[in-house]
């Protein structure tokens, strides 16, 4: 807020007065007591952000589609506490629990949809134009989903929920999503996508943490959201200089997983347990690879590119104004950057003793393969990396159709025409039935009646 009050960014009081209001509704979703509060909560959400995201210049037609996406997850929330026979949804969350498969499921559709995971990403937030800081809330919409997920994870007893297809979905969010990123030409959409890509590792991860998913999955939360966060502040206050490069590097070193942050225990988690075959199928050994090999380049093209708003001013700004300015980002962008990494070294500081030895030692520390295929990934990350302006320059079409492929808008468009032109006919039966042909089918009804009175 006093970035915007210096006067770097016009102040925009309807956009601040929204985000300030989502703040408090995305606060109140994860303070939610039971099943009931978090449903009204979740309803209140999704309004307000979709105000929000048309004061912040984004499209209508996202806004309603995000809209339409968060109340469906809504419903297979309720739908899944219903299903799962729990009477007392009123009380409190111990007494909730996740029941039968049919429930189950509803239950991970919901948090599906929330986290905006492949090829469910549609809900995630594109094309805000606004060039303001305060827009941050628009870009962490997933919290929600990333509450579902360590609500279920409670309920299974510290594992996640034990259905096949959310291996398939983490694992084509890591991948896709990382894919996404790097072949998109938007500053904004890079930062999104890897996003996505990164949730879908996380969720990877804890599928393969067995009993310590709570732990990993509440680190790899925690990561995505400073990460992303530093990331998306740096668009407004990145200088070329190496303290204002500090916070970002480390936001993307911790979202990559390497040690030193909190991100190593889903990195070491996800590595280590791929690398074994007792653990998971081999296609996640290929999948956690292409992940780094995608991610990698993603990120190094943001954090070197240049950011769609301004930097910081040298001029135009007071003495006293320039360093409210500075300070105003030092902690926006610092503080959650330092406290990736002291969440690492003491874990303690965010997490309760229960899940502190899992985060102390990550499972698959010990398997030398997972190393192995961390490296090789980084590697070839790099490598990408180094060669990124070239492929670029020479196959922008190809990036572009692969990106125009894998976005899936035109499967989506397809599958709204057709149900358009089956809701087509039904409106023309209806038409014919109860419209126009109303008349029609009276008159006809009455002539059959006088003829078979007539008969008679």
């Amino acid at each position: 807020a006093c970035i915007e009050l210096t006067g770097q960014h016009p102040l925009r009081p309807r956009l601040a007065a929204l985000m300030l209001t989502l703040l408090a509704v995305g606060l109140a979703v994860l303070w939610s007591a039971n099943v009931v509060t978090l449903l009204v909560s979740l309803v209140l959400y999704d309004l307000v952000y979709a105000l929000g995201y048309l004061a912040a210049d984004g499209s209508a037609r996202a806004a309603i589609r995000g809209l339409f996406l968060g109340i469906l997850a809504t419903l297979c929330l309720l739908a899944g506490a219903l299903l799962a026979g729990n009477l007392a949804i009123t009380g409190p969350w111990r007494t909730v629990a996740l029941g039968n498969e049919t429930s189950l499921a509803m239950w991970v559709l919901a948090a599906v949809l929330r986290l905006s995971m492949y090829p469910f990403h549609l809900s995630a937030p594109e094309d805000f134009l606004s060039p303001s800081p305060l827009t941050i809330p628009l870009l962490l919409r997933s919290l929600p989903g990333w509450l579902l997920w360590l609500r279920m994870i409670t309920m299974n007893d510290g594992s996640m929920p034990a259905l096949p297809w959310v291996l398939n979905l983490a694992l084509a969010s890591a991948v896709v999503g990382a894919l996404l990123a790097w072949s998109s030409r938007s500053h904004l959409h890079a930062l999104l996508w890897s996003g996505v890509g990164v949730a879908g590792a996380v969720l990877l991860a804890g599928t393969t943490a067995g009993q310590d998913a709570l732990a990993i999955v509440a680190a790899g939360c925690i990561t995505w959201t400073l990460g992303l966060g530093v990331l998306f502040l740096g668009r407004f206050a990145v200088a070329q200089t190496l303290q204002w490069k500090t916070p970002l590097l480390i936001g993307g070193w911790a979202l990559l997983g390497l040690p030193g942050t909190l991100g190593f225990a889903v990195g070491a988690t996800l590595y280590g347990s791929v690398a074994s075959v007792r653990h998971i199928l081999e296609q996640a050994v290929v999948g956690s690879l292409l992940w780094t090999v995608f991610l990698t380049p993603s990120l190094v093209r943001y954090l070197l590119s240049a950011p769609s708003a301004s930097r910081i001013p040298d001029a135009g700004l007071q003495t006293g104004g320039r360093g409210l300015v500075e300070l105003g980002y030092a902690c926006g962008m610092g503080l959650p950057a330092l406290l990736l990494v002291v969440a690492r070294l003491f874990p303690g500081v965010l997490f309760d003793e229960s899940v502190l030895p899992a985060l102390a030692a990550p499972p698959g520390l010990t398997e030398i393969a997972g190393w192995w295929l961390w490296v090789g990934g980084l590697v070839s990350g790099g490598l990408l990396s180094w060669g990124d302006g070239w492929l670029r320059a020479r196959g922008e079409a190809a990036l572009d159709t692969i990106y125009d492929l894998l976005h899936l808008e035109w499967l989506y468009e397809a599958l709204a025409g057709a149900v358009n032109r089956g809701l087509s006919v039904l409106r023309a039966a209806d038409e014919l039935i109860g419209g126009a042909g109303a008349l029609l089918w009276a008159c006809l009804i009455f002539l059959l009646y006088v003829l078979a009175e007539g008969g008679h």
